[in-house]
């Protein structure tokens, strides 16, 4: 005897298959329209129409410009913001851009050799 024939399964069935789709559907709608600021409402303009400050569009690369030319031995890597990745300057890494990510490539002596949002 088939369990799936019964009269209480397929109606329980039936609505436990409604009952995933429209959750499934409802966490797809919260990411959809959510109240996330476009990359465009978080510049701030200055008042001389220039764009006020880096971090908010970005990971503030600008602040460990200063970093370029040390080891990487003597950066204390715990400082660092979140999320940042650390890579040779010929490794291969994932093409994501991610602006609030910090990257900094090292060249082959184990220098910095670049830093930069994405």
């Amino acid at each position: 005897m088939s369990y799936l024939n019964t009269p209480f399964v397929k109606p329980i069935l039936a609505t436990s298959v409604v009952v995933l789709a429209g959750l499934t559907l409802s966490a797809c709608a919260a990411t959809l329209g959510g109240d996330n600021p476009t990359q465009s409402e978080l510049v701030d303009t200055d008042s001389d129409g220039g764009s006020g400050s880096d971090i908010a569009m970005g990971c503030g690369d600008a602040l460990y410009q200063r970093l370029v030319g040390q080891a990487i031995m003597e950066v204390h890597q715990p400082s660092l913001p979140r999320p940042h990745r650390i890579y040779g300057q010929h490794d291969m890494v994932t093409q994501d851009y991610r602006p609030e990510r910090l990257n900094i490539v090292v060249d082959p002596q184990d220098r910095v050799h670049r830093v930069y949002c994405g």
